[in-house]
């Protein structure tokens, strides 16, 4: 993210050993690289003129289910950041997880809203989620994403039928005046942060005869995005957690291939309604 300061930058570049940035003209002016490593310019008229000459056919895949699919970087909240390296077979398995789970309600190909940052790993869920179950994925401006109204009518101008956000999203969504008319996205997927029951009331109720589908999804990014999910089919399901007290949703159950445990300081499985740590395992 060029937006980072150039020392956090600095450090991913050295911590990752990365040998080549991929950037664009406008990018590529703020940003400051070492000098061992390259600079690839997408947009830059002389990168594009060498690679039409090149040989255009496919590669041979040589890739299998545990090269690495990408290097991600945490928030760092908590001291430096930490590199995890994520392999094929994870994300490949969490693309089937979010087919079992979400896109399989849909028999028709989908138009789905990206609006995560791609520096967070939400956006693996969107890009390879979308693209590889072939359904047609579409990028959200930051400007858009931040604006209740302006997302409401990118909503309904592209047609979108499912959109990833956080429970900052809804609220923005929630907070929009003079919009009378529903966004019309039939399914969310909320994560990132503790999913309010009292904020997914007043959405569900916010225009009448409108109720959308909310998966509230969790997981670490170790975890390769999400590794348990949630969902609120409609204002009846949401109606039990009021009935029970709940203040925030759960956070559900393990994903295909995932395995959620809570533990004891001994490591030992704690019975039902004791508190305890959750360990995380799996596929992811």
């Amino acid at each position: 993210d060029t937006m980072y300061p150039q020392e956090r930058i600095d450090y991913m570049l050295q911590d990752s050993g990365a040998k080549v940035v991929i950037t664009s003209r406008v990018a590529n002016l703020s940003l400051e690289l070492p000098s061992t490593v390259q600079a690839i310019v997408l947009d830059d008229e002389d990168v594009q003129a060498q690679w039409g000459a090149q040989d255009a056919s496919n590669l041979i895949s040589v890739a299998g289910p545990h090269n690495l699919a990408y290097m991600i970087y945490t928030s760092g909240t908590t001291g430096q950041p930490k590199g995890v390296m994520i392999e094929q077979g994870s994300v490949s398995n969490l693309v089937d997880a979010l087919y079992e789970r979400v896109y399989s309600r849909y028999a028709q190909p989908l138009h789905i809203a990206w609006l995560s940052a791609f520096v967070f790993d939400a956006s693996v869920k969107q890009i390879f989620a979308s693209l590889l179950l072939g359904h047609t994925l579409h990028v959200v401006s930051r400007d858009v994403s931040l604006s209740g109204e302006h997302l409401i009518a990118y909503y309904r101008t592209h047609r979108i039928d499912l959109s990833d956000g956080t429970p900052a999203h809804l609220h923005i969504l929630n907070e929009s005046v003079n919009v009378t008319e529903a966004p019309d996205v039939k399914h969310y997927l909320i994560g990132g942060e503790a999913l309010s029951v009292q904020l997914v009331q007043g959405f569900l109720h916010k225009w009448s005869g409108y109720h959308p589908v909310i998966t509230n999804v969790y997981g670490p990014t170790e975890a390769t995005v999400d590794a348990t999910a949630y969902t609120i089919e409609d204002v009846e399901s949401l109606n039990v957690l009021l009935e029970k007290g709940e203040h925030t949703v759960s956070i559900g159950t393990p994903i295909a291939n995932q395995a959620a445990y809570i533990l004891n300081t001994r490591q030992q499985l704690v019975p039902i309604g004791i508190a305890g740590e959750l360990y995380i395992g799996g596929a992811g």
